[in-house]
């Protein structure tokens, strides 16, 4: 083997001799350009140390200020805060950083890379710079209820007078001052005496004999009282009051001692007088009332029977007919009805308050003991296979007890449900199933999937309706019905479940009334809770505006602050470590927040020493970052690798969402309006179910550097059909804001002129053209696409091959 590599090496020398120039040439030959690199890729957080140590990166800081060292000071801070800086640029240090990474990559190379770039606070934050306790005194409490009261405490009906309070004892205010003040709180008035002013306090707790203001709240969201006819001369007729205000469960005398109600202790039950001195009583077989007097010999003693949600339904003895407000031809008027005028027959009533003979039956599941689950403190069934941060596959069924629908002529069903952590349709994981031979084994029942009208747009833990379930093609059955869960290693969502109704269809809309007691001395309300005298257990935030005092608000945010109930929690006066304690109190406070809502906080940093941080939800409540991903191009050219200022964002959307996120303002009972799809982009349509529905939806986009544009455009493809002859710009925008952070309602968008759009008549793909965003120069954007559609139009809207680049420079 020597031999022959000496007898090689031998005639490789006399190759070289003979053909010098020749291969001497071949070293000036090009070499082929054969690893040309289209990467995209996120920084980690182990990324960012590596950036701030290159040797080569600390060189370049340094020689931009050799004496003071500020630069190499702000790049050693990229590594430790993990963002970037106007003092330390990704467009500076990354280009090392990928020539290290990228060793091989040959010339056109393409580097797109989203870091963490630092952004401002939010600058409503500004607000609260001058901030200070106010403790409530006695002398306060004294002000508030004068001599005729002594109570220590506020209550719902006092809570505005604290503008005055801090008028009266906080001298030299200046304007944008702040005041966290701390009270005493109870929810029950103080009991009145003489000639005291009263209230109607809501109350889920009938009492018996009382003065009562009796109101049923409407399908209008509104409160409308009982009590009295058109004019004190009818004698009779049906009752059609206008609506009364309700504010946090109180009703002021002024506004309710005309429509109160005495209710009277009597055989057999109670009866009922009005502010005319009349007795309310039914005769004969009229839905209506007869009012009188004296209280009658029959048809006036009336029953008070407590539901579920807190309303009462109130009965007439003689007649069994319930009070009921009821809409008809527009208009709201109360009646006593016969059951079978508001509700069909039940089949099934399944509050879930207990397990309700429901069984779980699971098909499969693995690295769990059990899917469904009842829970008595809440009073639903519960399903879920997320544990220690894990999705585990999974079938499982809650199947019904048996259902007769024998003699059923119109059986419907409707439940109460929540679920979220479904990804975009919940309807891929949850279904409602139902079978006529379930025999125990779910495993071999048929079950035949029911249409639900109405789901959760998994944002928060609300309830929903399902809306009506027609079940008539199972009358003379016997069945039983089943909420099946699925879940995978990928997705396990989680699903609630309560109120389960199998009933014949009822007829009109019927509403029980809410019942607020008057507050009055020695009424059983004084033992509802109320707050130890002047020991504060509630707090609020007001500020100054150079005049007044009034309590803070913003539209940019929640503001909440920590109560003395929190401190007292915790055994302190201060909270020191307020990303552990504050995110637990925002959770408690905000038990329904969605994803991107903020929530500035008030808390004690030092004793008396209110400071303020802002979290974001997003799941769960975070500390806003003080950082914003950010989206820069590189290439590799002759001169090596730089930020490509020429190509902000190139994304074809086709089995990529480009870095954009949904934003959902209203889904109109849809589960979701937008997809990415591989075939066509970003999608967006609201017509489901025959249906157009109401809606408006977003898809922004990552932040984009316009610090060094000169001339930014943008461009796209776009197709659409059926706007039903509405212009696009009905329906559809493009959108740019500065200042969005997280929620598109709190921001300032302002729409671009689109210059072609597509016919509309075909699925074609238009180019639009450009769209100039130099007006951006120097500013960070986001642009968004909007969707939004009505019961005149949901067209389908879909969107590909957006670029955002420097004009002139387009490949």
């Amino acid at each position: 083997m020597k031999k022959i590599i000496l007898l090689s090496s031998i005639a490789l020398v006399g190759l070289l001799s003979a053909c010098d120039d020749d291969y001497s040439n071949q070293f000036n030959i090009d070499a082929p350009i054969t690893d040309v690199k289209n990467s995209t890729f996120t920084l980690l957080s182990s990324d960012y140390p590596e950036v701030a140590g290159l040797a080569e990166n600390q060189e370049l800081a340094l020689s931009k200020d050799p004496e003071t060292g500020v630069f190499v000071e702000a790049l050693n801070a990229v590594g430790t805060n993990k963002y970037f800086t106007d003092n330390a640029p990704a467009e500076e240090y990354l280009p090392a950083y990928l020539n290290k990474k990228f060793p091989n990559a040959d010339l056109g190379s393409k580097f797109t890379v989203t870091f963490n770039q630092y952004q401002a606070p939010a600058a409503y934050l500004a607000d609260f710079t001058n901030l200070s306790v106010y403790d409530l005194t006695d002398r306060d409490y004294k002000a508030v209820w004068g001599s005729n009261l002594d109570a220590s405490y506020l209550s719902p009906s006092t809570l505005n007078k604290i503008p005055a309070l801090l008028s009266e004892n906080v001298k030299d205010a200046a304007a944008g001052d702040m005041k966290v003040v701390n009270y005493a709180y109870s929810d029950t008035e103080p009991s009145t005496g003489g000639n005291a002013s009263v209230v109607y306090q809501q109350t889920d707790q009938f009492d018996g004999e009382g003065v009562y203001v009796i109101a049923a709240k409407a399908g209008d969201g509104k409160y409308y009282p009982f009590g009295k006819l058109k004019a004190e001369s009818y004698t009779y007729g049906y009752m059609y009051p206008a609506p009364i205000i309700v504010t946090d469960g109180i009703i002021t005398e002024g506004d309710g001692a005309a429509y109160t109600v005495s209710v009277e202790e009597t055989t057999g039950g109670y009866a009922l007088k009005n502010t005319w001195e009349q007795y309310l009583y039914m005769a004969g077989t009229y839905n209506s009332f007869n009012v009188s007097t004296a209280l009658p010999s029959e048809g006036g003693v009336w029953k008070f029977n407590k539901n579920a949600d807190g309303t009462y339904s109130i009965v007439n003895v003689l007649t069994e007919k319930t009070v009921k407000l009821n809409l008809y031809n527009n208009s709201y008027s109360y009646g006593a009805y016969p059951s079978t005028s508001f509700e069909g027959k039940i089949y099934l009533s399944a509050s879930m308050a207990e397990e309700d003979g429901f069984v779980p039956y699971n098909v499969s599941m693995e690295g769990v003991s059990y899917v469904w689950k009842h829970d008595a403190s809440y009073g639903y069934w519960k399903a879920s296979t997320f544990v220690n941060s894990t999705n585990y596959p999974s079938e499982s069924f809650l199947v019904s007890p048996e259902i007769d629908l024998t003699d059923a002529t119109n059986p419907q069903l409707s439940f109460d449900g929540a679920c979220r952590f479904f990804g975009t349709n919940p309807e891929d994981f949850l279904s409602v199933q139902i079978a006529a031979d379930y025999e125990g084994n779910a495993a071999t029942a048929t079950w035949t999937e029911l249409d639900v009208p109405n789901w959760s747009d998994g944002n928060n833990w609300d309830f929903y309706n399902s809306g009506v379930i027609d079940l008539s093609p199972y009358k003379g059955q016997k069945v039983h019905i089943a909420f099946k869960y699925v879940s995978t290693s990928e997705r396990a969502a989680t699903w609630e479940i309560k109120n389960v109704l199998v009933q014949e269809k009822p007829n009109g809309n019927y509403w029980d009334v809410c019942l607020f007691k008057e507050v009055a001395e020695g009424d059983a309300a004084q033992a509802m809770g109320r707050a130890a005298a002047a020991i504060p257990n509630a707090s609020r935030l007001y500020v100054y505006n150079g005049t007044a005092w009034s309590e803070y608000e913003n539209a940019d945010a929640r503001v909440a602050v920590v109560d003395p109930t929190v401190y007292a929690s915790l055994g302190t006066d201060v909270i020191t470590s307020p990303e552990t304690v504050l995110p637990v109190f925002l959770s408690r406070t905000y038990p329904y927040a969605v994803e991107g809502d903020r929530a500035a906080v008030i808390y004690n940093k030092k004793a008396d020493t209110p400071a303020v941080s802002e979290f974001t939800y997003s799941g769960v409540w975070t500390e806003t970052s003080t950082s914003v991903p950010t989206t820069v191009t590189f290439a590799k050219e002759a001169d090596g690798i730089s930020a490509n200022t020429s190509v902000y964002l190139s994304e074809t959307f086709l089995g990529s969402d480009g870095g954009f996120t949904i934003q959902n303002v209203s889904l109109g009972g849809l589960s979701y309006v937008w997809s990415n799809t591989a075939l066509y982009g970003w999608k967006a349509s609201a017509f489901s179910n025959n249906t157009n529905n109401t809606t408006e939806s977003w898809i922004v986009s990552p932040a984009i550097n316009f610090k060094k544009a000169v001339a930014p455009v943008m461009t796209f493809d776009e197709a659409h059909r059926y706007l039903n002859g509405a212009a696009p710009t009905k329906y559809f925008g493009v959108m740019i804001s500065t200042d969005y952070k997280g929620d598109v309602t709190t921001s300032t968008w302002t729409t671009l002129e689109v210059p072609v759009w597509s016919t509309g008549e075909t699925w074609d793909f238009v180019n639009i053209g450009t769209i100039d965003l130099s007006a951006y120069n120097g500013k960070t954007v986001y642009v968004a696409f909007k969707y939004s559609s009505d019961s005149d139009a949901a067209a389908t809207w879909e969107v590909k091959n957006l670029k955002i680049y420097e004009e002139g420079t387009e490949e």
